[in-house]
């Protein structure tokens, strides 16, 4: 998997195994996703890396788009996600 690249703008470029050509994401279409689908890109994205502690966070504390385009380090460990390779991961993930 390629790392995201910013094209212009609000749109970023992803591209992911299953598919050969790379898929625009936005952050206006980023803001628009649930707590499921944030998750459901972190493991596509980083498969492995995010053990359901790290998720559990996530979760319970309904992380969604918008959010999660805002999250930090300090955010997350606040939140009570360990220092470790998922957080290392966030910054990469869009």
């Amino acid at each position: 998997m390629s790392s995201p690249t910013e094209t212009h703008g609000d749109e970023i470029e992803a591209s992911t195994s299953s598919s050969k050509a790379a898929q625009p994401l936005t952050t206006d279409g980023i803001n628009k996703w649930n707590t499921d689908q944030v998750i459901q890109h972190l493991q596509a994205k980083f498969p492995g890396d995010f053990d359901n502690e790290d998720l559990e966070v996530l979760q319970k504390r309904k992380i969604r788009g918008r959010a999660f385009l805002k999250l930090t380090e300090e955010k997350l460990m606040t939140h009570g996600m360990e220092p470790g390779q998922a957080i290392q991961h966030l910054s990469d993930a869009y």
